[in-house]
């Protein structure tokens, strides 16, 4: 049976954001929130990957959804990593979605998930305009046989020398590269 969890990342510092980037708002909601609500669309529970000292600030902006605590200083591939130690016995199929991407439509992402219950072997990758995006579905079999020194890498590069097929799925939606970065992002 297909289980599919919605994994949003959400540890990283902010740095040119200036503040916790979950909690500004974008649209008069937090980017926790948007980033949450597009699984809330889907019926995909929800797994918070962040690190204690953003726990505290998070948690009071979104319900109904897991939380997993990682250490600072660890980058995106490390992060799924440590998603995939926690939860592959009870998950089929992750969902990867940093928190900073407030305009991927729920279309798209209803395209994404029937790629992938067409093709539930396959990493399937949302482009828009040869542009990689989010979020990614991979099955949580692709994690099994990665090379310890490629978590050390990107996610991409994770992707990249995985023995699973990918699917470079084109969608007509740039919201799926839009991440909000800087201030001045979010005022678009």
């Amino acid at each position: 049976m297909r289980v599919d969890y919605g994994i949003i990342m959400a540890r990283g510092d902010s740095a040119r954001m200036g503040s916790p980037k979950g909690a500004c708002l974008f649209q008069g909601k937090s980017l926790l929130e948007l980033s949450c609500s597009i699984f809330d669309e889907l019926d995909i529970p929800v797994v918070i990957v962040t690190t204690p000292s953003l726990l505290k600030i998070y948690k009071n902006l979104v319900g109904n959804c897991n939380w997993l605590l990682f250490p600072d200083g660890q980058g995106t591939a490390r992060t799924c990593k440590y998603a995939y130690n926690d939860l592959s016995e009870q998950v089929t199929h992750f969902w990867l979605m940093p928190l900073d991407l407030p305009s991927v439509k729920t279309e798209t992402a209803k395209i994404i998930r029937q790629e992938s219950i067409n093709n539930p072997g396959s990493i399937i990758v949302p482009f828009f305009k040869k542009q990689r995006g989010h979020p990614v579905v991979m099955p949580v079999e692709s994690f099994k046989d990665v090379d310890e020194k490629l978590w050390q890498l990107e996610m991409r590069d994770v992707i990249e020398f995985s023995t699973c097929d990918v699917i470079n799925l084109q969608v007509d939606d740039c919201g799926i590269i839009e991440d909000c970065d800087k201030q001045s992002d979010l005022e678009k």
